[in-house]
């Protein structure tokens, strides 16, 4: 703990302001740099949304930076991207890097038995045979924890700023009401999506309407 020290004091200030009920992310280093407000305005997300990461956090330490600085704001949604930090773990022993991420779902869910929870994979370019097996697993412990599983590089395939611009053109045709509640799966491409618009793959404005147009399913009022 003495390593998250000084980010669980500033985050328990934090929280002296903060609203209860809405959406966390916990995750690690990776996750810092998400423009997280200026997403949620963008994008209109009708509930508050609070980064709670903590750089080099360990799955094993999980359970305890949560109870201090997530479990007192009583989270409807959590987005949990853990598994950065023990890339070196997993390899030694992938099955006891699962079991300390099932106990820490389990641990949250004795907490809070109503949050939905989201498993978002790890990303990296560095050891990516051990990413992309670790990201399996991963999505494997999410079906049977029933929790919903995003797949960062599937997620930057939908492009933030593209996916605004379509969700801006649909709601003017007059065809779909604004979103009552943003559903977990949606904000996960919303924060970890703006990745894609920030790297230069939007092109021109009618391209990236056009081509995020062609990802999303029109026919429903969920759009992604």
């Amino acid at each position: 703990m003495n390593a998250y020290e000084n980010t669980i004091r500033k985050y328990q200030t934090l929280n002296s302001f903060a609203n209860v009920g809405g959406a966390v992310v916990f995750g690690g280093a990776a996750d810092l740099d998400v423009p997280f407000d200026e997403l949620k305005q963008s994008f209109n997300v009708d509930y508050a949304v609070y980064n709670r990461s903590v750089a080099g956090l360990a799955v094993a330490d999980a359970s305890s930076v949560y109870d201090a600085v997530v479990a007192p704001l009583r989270p409807s949604k959590l987005l949990l991207r853990l598994g950065e930090a023990d890339l070196e773990a997993f390899e030694k022993n992938a099955d006891e890097f699962i079991r300390l991420y099932r106990a820490t779902i389990d641990h949250i869910r004795s907490l809070n038995k109503k949050c939905e929870i989201a498993i978002v994979s790890v990303g990296s370019d560095a050891n990516s045979s051990t990413v992309a097996a670790m990201n399996e697993r991963l999505s494997k412990l999410a079906a049977s924890e029933r929790c919903f599983f995003e797949n960062v590089e599937t997620t930057l395939q939908h492009d933030s700023l593209a996916m605004k611009e379509t969700v801006s053109f649909v709601y003017s045709t007059g065809f779909f009401t604004p979103f009552v509640s943003t559903p977990i799966h949606s904000l996960a491409k919303i924060l970890y999506g703006w990745n894609a618009s920030s790297n230069g793959q939007t092109g021109t404005k009618k391209q990236t309407l056009d081509r995020t147009k062609n990802r999303l399913n029109l026919s429903t009022v969920s759009l992604f």
